[in-house]
């Protein structure tokens, strides 16, 4: 039998409410995640119904420069 590796894919998707622009902010171009800020947020320790009502960012659109705040996570 052969064996093959899976790979864990994990993107955190806002859209700008200014330009609708489709933001991952755990991209690396976007450089917020640098220390794994944002990774931590996602995915905390407790549970996560508890913790991501109390996701709180400040993003800024790399298309149109728009500051927004996000808050909450859905998953």
């Amino acid at each position: 039998m052969t064996t093959t590796k899976p790979t864990l894919h994990i993107e955190l998707n806002v859209s700008c409410p200014k330009c609708e622009g489709y933001i991952d902010l755990l991209s690396v171009n976007l450089g917020m995640n640098d220390e794994g800020e944002i990774l931590k947020q996602a995915i905390p320790k407790g549970h996560w119904t508890d913790e991501h009502p109390k996701f709180s960012e400040i993003v800024t659109c790399p298309d149109c420069w728009e500051e927004f705040l996000c808050e909450g996570i859905d998953w």
